[in-house]
């Protein structure tokens, strides 16, 4: 089963088959029949933007004047956000790339995807997409993908 080898890569639990009933799971296929990438998008109601810590901009703009892209993979994984909500439709519950195929913009192809498609006639913009949990490397992930370091966040009940 795809979903609990992920959950079992990813450290993650097993999702209720409510919530797994009302989820709609992407597949990043090569060569036929291996699975090489997952994105599980799930139905949410509310998110919430990640708050950037203004020490971490100031040893950024130091460190990597020249660097396109801002990861805090240097203060860790730790996530915080605001306590005021906004509403969002689209969540990614899981996201993952088989380790060979990593930084091959597999990701970035699946959650296209998932905003092409989750919302029937409605294309989500990449800021609207939320992310549950999301590890130190699925933080850079995030802010490369949105394009910001405030990128939404939500609870997976």
């Amino acid at each position: 089963n795809t979903i609990e080898w992920v959950n079992l890569e990813l450290g993650a639990v097993m999702l209720t088959e409510e919530k797994l009933n009302t989820s709609k799971a992407y597949f990043y296929i090569a060569n036929k029949y291996d699975i090489v990438g997952f994105a599980l998008a799930v139905q949410i109601e509310k998110a919430y933007k990640v708050i950037v810590d203004p020490s971490s901009d100031k040893a950024q703009n130091e460190s990597s004047k020249d660097s396109k892209m801002h990861t805090d993979t240097d203060v860790g994984s730790g996530i915080f956000c605001c306590t005021n909500y906004i509403r969002a439709f689209c969540g990614i519950s899981r996201l993952w790339v088989k380790k060979d195929y990593r930084r091959k913009k597999i990701a970035s192809r699946l959650l296209d995807q998932v905003r092409k498609n989750f919302i029937y006639g409605c294309e989500l913009k990449p800021s609207e997409v939320a992310f549950s949990q999301p590890s130190g490397d699925g933080k850079a992930f995030a802010t490369h993908y949105t394009g910001t370091r405030e990128f939404l966040v939500y609870a997976d009940d």
